[in-house]
C-alpha cells in the first residue's frame, strides 16, 4: 500500500496470465485495495513471437476492474518474444537492443507514476 508505484512481471502462460497471479489480484482487491489509484507498469515475457501481448491485455482489464482500479501505465509496453534465447543461464538479459528498450521504458514509467501520484493526491486534496 505504501508503495509509489508497482511493477508486475509476468509470463504468458497458454496465453493468459498465471492463475497464481489473477488468485493474489483477486485477494487483494477483496478487503485491501493495495493497487486502487496506484500507477502500475506491466511487463512480461515468453518463449514465442509475441511475447507476453496476450497476457498483458487480460492482466490491464483485471487492473482496472472494479475493487482494483489500478492506472495502467500504456506508453511503452514491454513484452518480451523468445526470452529462451535472449536471457542467460543467469537471468540476465543478453540482447542490447531489448535491454536499451526496457532502460526506456522504465524512464517512461517513472515520470507517468509521477504524474499519477499528483493526479491522486490532488483528487485527495479536492474532496476535503
Amino acid at each position: 500500500s505504501s508503495a509509489d508505484a508497482v511493477i508486475i512481471a509476468s509470463p504468458e502462460y497458454n496465453h493468459s496470465v498465471t492463475s497464481a497471479l489473477k488468485s493474489v489480484i483477486e485477494w487483494l482487491s477483496y478487503e485491501v485495495h493495495p493497487l486502487e489509484n496506484k500507477p502500475v507498469m506491466i511487463i512480461g515475457a515468453s518463449t514465442h513471437d509475441q511475447g507476453s501481448s496476450r497476457s498483458q491485455v487480460q492482466l490491464r482489464d483485471i487492473l482496472i476492474s472494479p475493487g482494483v482500479n489500478a492506472y495502467i501505465f500504456q506508453n511503452e509496453e514491454f513484452f518480451m518474444s523468445d526470452a529462451a534465447n535472449i536471457i542467460d543461464k543467469d537471468g540476465d538479459i543478453t540482447n542490447e537492443t531489448t535491454i536499451h528498450f526496457l532502460e526506456k521504458c522504465m524512464r517512461e514509467f517513472k515520470h507517468y507514476a509521477k504524474a499519477i501520484d499528483r493526479m491522486v493526491a490532488e483528487k485527495k486534496e479536492a474532496n476535503k
